[in-house]
């Protein structure tokens, strides 16, 4: 039996980024891929020793034998400006945890104090700082900003959490700090409604206002599933004049493999609902997304606008992105991005070039470096100019090592698995080779290891792609595993 497991960890949040918890239908269920996704995919998570996106650093031994893990976090990162020939100091993040807490850059963030300095006139000076309390299974219950002025903290705004005994995010309340009064003022508050006891996915989510000193409806988003836990209808609503008005929908359509093949996005107009844009996939023989068509109504008739097309490696890691724009007769190249990758799958280079008077233009170039934890060292951006590249700014990195109180399974050989966008919107493809196959499980653990959903995915390959929605999972870290008797594909994934 194949099992792909995901083992959720605290949500975690930055300065005035509000957590939007989406729905989740089951966790293979095909959502829309992000539009963007060909934009997020300089760094992809395979299930190697010493692998970031798995907190296990695994070895190719025994099934049952489990050992303490040794883990990598970042303690801090800085960014340099690079002007007349030289690299110049820009900013610099440093960060501290308690306990086997983690984090790295734009994917887990479980620290205790963030702090922020930046470089002026040849001095580093304090900027900012955000500080997180935690409970006991490690969730986030309290995230506080504060700015550095004239030698003094001050209070600028905060987010408490609340969660239910599922370690569900439940709710998030956003205050800011009043000068006046010097008291936290209410500003706004984010509720989730799940579908059931002990599964992610979102029935009802409502965005509230403080007004006049009360609590006032806001924004409100609705689901509809499918016999499959499959999204079928996504609606939102406005709040006005004490009712929810309807505002716009999307209308999800799925093929016989469970495959997404349209969505239709409608607004509310006149008390109808009509037609606005439309999305269409086409996969190849491996379930791997080759195109993605956009179009416009026209009143009448739906009329081609924008397209994504995309390539991929022997992997099955996307090599190009291609956009193109529909000229009214035939699809006219835009933009693109070329991947290089390491053996783990990352992206040492991505290039991006526009279609200029019938041939590619060079525009940007974004260069990295991994750790042996997959963890970036190095990220470097570059703008053609003149013919040549020229460096714009870079981030350099800095971790330690670090046990993260989980454990590692020692008696099974380590397959490949990746999974792209990742950080996850929406939803994200997980990609997976092993040298079976056979009937598959599809489980969803939080970090103590308690099984929160688990679904028979049945029979499928020993190179598989799964699209999968991870709309109803609170912003945070999560794992997931796919195993056999013999293997087990581990990978690593960041819900924003």
């Amino acid at each position: 039996m194949i099992m792909l497991i995901v083992f959720s960890v605290s949500a975690q949040n930055q300065h005035h980024q509000n957590i939007i918890a989406l729905p989740c239908e089951s966790a293979i269920s095909l959502i829309v891929p992000s539009q963007t996704f060909e934009n997020q995919l300089l760094r992809n998570d395979l299930p190697v020793n010493a692998q970031h996106h798995h907190p296990a650093a695994m070895e190719a031994t025994a099934s049952s034998k489990t050992s303490s893990v040794i883990n990598s976090r970042l303690l801090g990162y800085h960014s340099d400006n690079y002007i007349a020939g030289s690299w110049e100091s820009d900013d610099s993040t440093s960060f501290t945890y308690t306990g086997n807490r983690g984090n790295d850059p734009y994917w887990g963030w479980e620290y205790d104090l963030e702090l922020y300095t930046y470089y002026n006139a040849g001095n580093w000076d304090i900027g900012s700082r955000s500080v997180q309390t935690f409970d006991a299974n490690d969730q986030v219950t309290l995230y506080q900003y504060d700015v550095y002025n004239a030698g003094v903290w001050e209070n600028a705004d905060r987010n408490s959490y609340l969660w239910d005994s599922y370690n569900r995010y439940t709710q998030r309340t956003y205050y800011v700090w009043n000068v006046v009064t010097m008291a936290w003022d209410n500003n706004s508050r984010y509720s989730v409604v799940y579908h059931d006891n002990t599964g992610w996915i979102h029935e009802d989510e409502t965005y509230e206002q403080w007004v006049a000193g009360a609590w006032e409806n806001d924004v409100r988003y609705q689901y509809t599933y499918n016999g499959n836990d499959q999204v079928t209808v996504y609606q939102y609503h406005v709040w006005n004049a004490g009712a929810w008005d309807n505002s716009y929908q999307a209308l999800y359509s799925y093929d016989a493999n469970n495959l997404v093949t349209d969505i239709i996005g409608q607004s509310w107009i006149a008390g109808a609902w009509e037609n606005v844009t439309k999305s269409v996939y086409s996969y190849d023989a491996n379930d791997l997304v080759t195109t993605t068509t956009f179009y416009n109504w026209d009143g009448a008739n739906w009329v081609e606008y924008y397209r994504y097309g995309y390539t991929y490696d022997a992997n099955n890691y996307v090599a190009s992105s291609t956009s193109y724009q529909w000229d009214g007769s035939n699809w006219v190249e835009v933009s693109r991005t070329l991947y290089t990758r390491d053996a783990n799958g990352n992206a040492t280079n991505a290039t991006y070039q526009d279609w200029i008077g019938g041939a590619w233009e060079n525009t940007i170039k974004i260069d990295n470096s991994f750790n042996s934890y997959n963890q970036w060292l190095s990220y470097y951006y570059s703008v053609w100019n003149a013919g040549a590249w020229e460096y714009l700014y870079r981030y350099l990195y800095t971790y330690e090592e670090y046990e993260d109180g989980t454990s590692s399974i020692e008696n099974q050989a380590v397959t490949s698995a990746s999974m792209f966008p990742n950080p996850v919107g929406a939803n994200s493809f997980i990609s997976f080779n092993n040298s079976t196959g056979g009937d598959a499980t599809f489980i969803v653990t939080d970090v103590q290891g308690r099984i929160i959903k688990e679904e028979n995915l049945g029979n499928i390959s020993s190179h598989h792609q799964l699209l999968f929605d991870a709309r109803g999972l609170s912003s945070g870290v999560y794992f997931y595993e796919l195993r056999t008797d013999a293997e087990i594909s581990i990978g690593k994934f960041v819900k924003q």
